[in-house]
């Protein structure tokens, strides 16, 4: 994957000269990811926007030749707020400010430590939506009827069980990216929250000693049971973190 980054780095300081800021490394490649990393995921910060459409058509011919490989996002210096709680990326909020400052740098410098924050509350709070987000899309997926048909469909499930975890750790202010090192974090933090097999499932997910082959219904059953308990804690977490009340019938 190395040698890709390097292509798409060389071919952008050609492109872009003086106007490129900064390529920021960030995602299961550097992180450490499940199985394979599928591709690589790149921010490329400008100085200016004067040639916007130029400058996405230049980097749609820089990736065109391996685009299987490259997630590439745009930034300009105009658009990336001083105050990290305006910062947000795609469905991410302010939080995805504070992991691309422990991400990668490929060019320049890193240029997210010059904003400040995000503040305690928004970067919970941010953290919370995404959860939310994992969580009801894997529950979106069941009630699809969608299965699990390749080991990448199964990996695609455990990477978001993973992030769900994450997300928990950032808000109690534990940066963990290694998978294997976060799950250990989070079973010394929540030590009871999921069982023997549930927390051995996860290890075995990720170390890829899982056979997928029988029993994929009990499989996404699993998964789907591990992500509620995940959900409902992050929802216990946001009552007492971010004052959250659900709604009652009187």
């Amino acid at each position: 994957m190395k040698k890709y980054a390097d292509y798409f780095t060389k071919k952008c300081a050609n492109a872009f000269g003086k106007r490129l800021i900064s390529i920021i490394n960030h995602g299961s490649v550097i992180d450490g990811g499940i199985g394979n990393p599928q591709d690589i995921d790149l921010v490329v910060i400008l100085s200016d926007k004067t040639y916007l459409i130029s400058d996405m058509q230049t980097i749609n011919k820089i990736v065109s030749p391996i685009s299987d490989l490259l997630d590439v996002q745009i930034f300009y210096l105009e658009e990336i707020p001083q105050n990290a709680d305006l910062f947000s990326q795609n469905t991410n909020g302010c939080f995805f400010a504070w992991h691309l400052r422990s991400s990668c740098i490929l060019y320049g410098d890193n240029i997210l430590d010059l904003i400040y924050g995000p503040s305690p509350y928004q970067l919970k709070l941010s953290l919370m939506q995404k959860i939310r987000q994992y969580s009801h899309q894997i529950r979106k997926d069941i009630i699809a009827g969608k299965e699990i048909k390749t080991q990448k469909d199964f990996h695609n499930l455990i990477k978001v069980l993973i992030k769900i975890i994450k997300d928990i750790l950032m808000i109690n202010n534990i940066l963990v990216k290694n998978p294997y090192l976060l799950l250990d974090k989070f079973s010394n933090k929540y030590d009871n929250l999921l069982d023997n097999k549930e927390s051995q499932f996860l290890f075995n997910a990720l170390s890829g000693d899982y056979d997928i082959s029988e029993n994929r219904d009990d499989i996404y059953k699993m998964i789907h049971q591990i992500a509620e308990k995940l959900y409902q804690l992050a929802l216990q977490i946001a009552k007492k973190e971010l004052k959250f009340k659900p709604i009652r019938l009187n």
